[in-house]
């Protein structure tokens, strides 16, 4: 019996060091792939939109609840995003108007986390 459980253990371990070392291959090849990102400009997709025309709107912390009311653009659009709008409101207040590197750097991040979570669920 006792040798049974020493046995289990074992693979357990064994299987947890497997999982972990596939979280740093890909943490590291994640790293490796998008840290170029943290040095680009802008696109003229939804980030112009977003960061240059709603600058206002989104640094502005009286707008909180109507993140959770309205629509993300306007009212009729469909596009109900309060935790992306609550995002930008904290990197406006962290953040000076302008400074790309932080968003890139903070959407890194975040997809670093988000690497992370799926290895441990």
């Amino acid at each position: 019996m006792k040798k049974l459980n020493t046995v289990s253990k074992k693979n357990i371990l064994s299987n947890s060091r497997k999982s972990n070392y596939f979280f740093y291959i890909i943490l590291a090849i994640s790293i490796v792939c998008y840290f170029k990102v943290i040095n680009f400009n802008l696109t003229m997709l939804d980030d112009a939109i977003i960061l240059q025309q709603k600058q206002a709107y989104f640094s502005d912390i009286n707008n909180v609840g109507s993140f959770f009311t309205n629509s993300f653009f306007n009212n009729n659009d469909g596009y109900y995003r309060p935790v992306l709008a609550l995002y930008f409101l904290a990197l406006s207040i962290v953040a000076p108007a302008g400074t790309i590197l932080l968003y890139h750097l903070m959407n890194l991040i975040i997809h670093l986390l988000n690497i992370y979570l799926l290895s441990v669920f």
